[in-house]
């Protein structure tokens, strides 16, 4: 009798649709919390870099940190998105999936590691990068990660993340007993290549054997995989080009300030990229369900689509406002009078974060969509926009300006493929409007 009362009460649809919403929520605040904890952890690597260090150096160790943020990009070659949707859909073979994509970015990784060696023995690297060496092929072992993606088990991720924040603080202790830019540096790269080594050993931990994937198989992948990377390093070099043509057309000690700036406004936009990643298996399940062509009836994919939307939004605004009061309290309290000039830069940033958690969510949809080119096309273009913007921004307003030139090339990103016929829908969800997938007159009437 209580069977059928619950039947009755919540519907079979009605509690498969809770029992997906409970297990992405859980993920997303699984991964919001460890990705909290690790930008706090990032922000102390700061805070104590930016004490123990004169105001050069810790230019210096802002340049290092930036230049690890591009290479995660390039050593990834682009096969997140993808190779988790692959996973996916072949998920008999998904360790196969894995352990190709792993050892594919270990091996670039290793060609990269030994051109940045021949860079610093020839004097083209400076000595306080020389950590940036062993950072591409370690990076490889971070494609374990998408197995628990593809799984949504992101809340064991989340902790698995947790490990390389608990190494970090140690290799800051010991930096901060024989500050170094380099050391400090390596503090942060922890929280990179730590994780990856702990997942790696958890995803096949008891796994024998498994059904393997030939290269020929992964060819197509990562074809369709390059157009990403291209779009990814040009989001990075949007999110970091900033302090190296700070350091080109100010000076050094002037990236201090705007890289402060940037670890506040940024600290949180991990609850985007969170939010985002939960709803990736979702997207793509929704996706098959209703149907890849666009005629046919969306609804499902709409509604997952709307709902990730709702929730970028939301965090967006409370991310925004948390860290603008939150840091121009902070930023005097910790890192002392010297640095005050990144609070105006913290306010624009804020504002451009917001923009930069929606596209999180427009990156995840053209994945699933397989518009992948027009994000290299949106991203090469803010790229270019932040870019051109700099070089008059910059000379005038030193970081304050560059903060203003990245405002706008991340709106630029997501508004201006309303101008493009195949990602028009996603441009106007990028701007807050419905934005339906389906457009054509076949699918009006259905839905």
């Amino acid at each position: 009798m209580a069977e059928v009362a619950q039947r009755i009460v919540a519907p079979s649809f009605v509690r498969t649709r809770l029992r997906a919403f409970d297990r992405t929520s859980r993920g997303a605040i699984a991964q919001s919390v460890e990705r909290f904890a690790a930008a706090g952890v990032a922000l102390v690597i700061s805070v104590v870099a930016a004490r123990r260090l004169t105001p050069l150096d810790f230019g210096y160790f802002s340049l290092v940190t930036s230049s690890v943020a591009l290479l995660v990009p390039i050593c990834t070659l682009g096969l997140v998105g993808t190779l988790v949707n692959q996973m996916v859909r072949d998920e008999s073979r998904s360790l196969g999936w894995m352990a190709r994509a792993m050892a594919v970015r270990i091996a670039v990784g290793t060609l990269i590691g030994l051109a940045l060696l021949a860079a610093l023995l020839g004097g083209w690297l400076a000595r306080e990068s020389a950590v940036l060496i062993i950072v591409p092929p370690l990076l490889g072992l971070t494609t374990s990660f998408h197995a628990f993606e593809a799984r949504s088990d992101l809340v064991r991720l989340a902790w698995i993340r947790v490990v390389g924040s608990v190494v970090a603080l140690v290799v800051l202790v010991v930096a901060w007993f024989r500050p170094s830019p380099g050391l400090f540096a390596l503090a942060f790269i922890t929280m990179y290549v730590v994780p990856g080594v702990v997942a790696h050993r958890w995803v096949m931990r008891g796994q024998s054997s498994y059904e393997r994937v030939q290269w020929s198989e992964m060819r197509p992948l990562v074809q369709r995989s390059l157009p990403l990377i291209i779009s990814t390093v040009g989001l990075v070099l949007n999110l970091r080009i900033d302090q190296i043509m700070i350091a080109w057309l100010d000076d050094v000690t002037a990236v201090g300030p705007y890289a402060i700036a940037t670890n506040f406004s940024e600290s949180l936009t991990f609850v985007a990229a969170a939010i985002a990643a939960s709803h990736a298996a979702g997207l793509t399940r929704a996706h098959v369900l209703d149907g890849a062509d666009v005629a046919g009836d969306a609804r499902h994919y709409d509604r997952e689509v709307g709902l990730m939307y709702r929730k970028l939004r939301r965090s967006g605004v409370a991310t925004t406002v948390f860290s603008v009061v939150v840091g121009c309290a902070a930023i005097p309290l910790l890192y002392g009078p010297r640095y005050l000039a990144a609070i105006p830069i913290l306010l624009v940033h804020s504002v451009g974060s917001f923009w930069y958690g929606l596209r999180q969510g427009v990156s995840r949809q053209l994945i699933v969509e397989d518009l992948i080119w027009l994000s290299v096309y949106s991203q090469l273009l803010a790229a270019a926009v932040n870019i051109v913007l700099n070089l008059f921004m910059i000379p005038w307003l030193s970081g304050l300006g560059a903060a203003i030139s990245t405002l706008v090339s991340y709106f630029a990103t997501g508004a201006l493929m309303i101008f493009t016929r195949s990602g028009r829908h996603i441009g106007w969800r990028f701007l807050g409007f419905s934005g339906r997938r389906a457009l054509t007159p076949s699918h009006q009437e259905t839905a």
